[in-house]
């Protein structure tokens, strides 16, 4: 067939599966999605970083004698390397969902 030549049923599943894709697009690239996933990232990483904390103040007792500054200091490193292992859980989870359902589209064309 020529494009011309398709029948309305092709165009229509076409149609469909470019809105999928585009739908897919706009919840990963989504100005509001980026920002949710980092807050989640955030808070997560921050409840893990509580949480080893207070494994590590169980442990050792040389943690107590640190003086605040210093617990804040670690708690800041245990932070940051929790958010960017959590951001990037969070990132490949999204990446993954929307290749996916771009893939998916593209096989529903395909097999037209």
């Amino acid at each position: 067939f020529h494009l011309g030549e398709l029948p309305d049923a092709s165009w229509r599943a076409v149609s469909s599966a470019l809105a999928t894709a585009e739908k897919a697009s706009g919840h990963l690239f989504h100005p509001t999605a980026v920002k949710r996933m980092k807050e989640s990232a955030q808070s997560e990483a921050m409840a893990l970083a509580e949480v080893e904390a207070a494994k590590s103040k169980d442990g050792k007792d040389d943690f107590k004698a640190k003086d605040s500054r210093q617990r804040k200091k670690q708690l800041d490193a245990i932070y940051e390397r929790l958010y960017i292992r959590k951001l990037r859980e969070k990132r490949t989870a999204a990446a993954s969902k929307w290749a996916t359902e771009v893939s998916d589209a593209s096989s529903r064309v395909w097999n037209l």
